[in-house]
């Protein structure tokens, strides 16, 4: 595990070497561009308990590419992406194309306290349990929506944000 002391610091460490890792877990605010602005403009905010901020572009993401065999963006929109003819712009195509094997995403809000119980599970399913990353992701949306303790996290607002790409095999 990398650890870092501000934003800039961190996705310095994560892009230096070529080294892979098994997981890259990247979590804080993500911005769409409007429509007439490319999806390459999209960006997540990093921000450290000091409140200083990093942006990480989609374009950044691609060039500098940060290596892992499944990397789970959890940010509000960055999910989206577009296809232009033979070229494809957003986070999704950015995480892909820099040689990471899968990502999930969400393409819309997601809600703090939903998203830190699912990152969670999804994670020990994955490492303890030894499940593939599809299966994971599944099986902990199900115990999400159908958590007697939650019973509002059954409506999609909560659980339909979340879209997984790649290759789906254990780690």
């Amino acid at each position: 595990m990398a650890t870092a002391n501000n934003p800039s610091e961190g996705f310095k460490k994560l892009t230096e070497g070529f080294h892979t890792r098994k997981v890259l877990y990247l979590i804080g605010h993500g911005y769409f561009p409007e429509k007439e602005q490319s999806p390459f403009d999209a960006y997540l905010s990093l921000i450290d308990i000091n409140k200083s901020n990093v942006e990480i572009r989609a374009k950044q993401f691609a060039e500098l590419g940060p290596r892992a065999r499944f990397v789970f963006l959890n940010s509000c929109w960055l999910g989206y992406g577009a296809a232009y003819g033979r070229d494809a712009y957003g986070f999704p195509f950015s995480i892909l194309g820099s040689a990471n094997s899968s990502c999930l995403v969400s393409a819309m809000s997601v809600d703090i306290e939903f998203a830190h119980c699912f990152s969670k599970m999804v994670l020990k399913s994955i490492f303890q349990d030894g499940i593939d990353r599809s299966t994971a992701i599944t099986k902990e949306l199900r115990r999400c929506i159908q958590s007697p303790q939650k019973p509002e996290w059954n409506t999609p607002y909560y659980w339909a944000p979340y879209f997984f790409y790649g290759d789906f095999r254990p780690l």
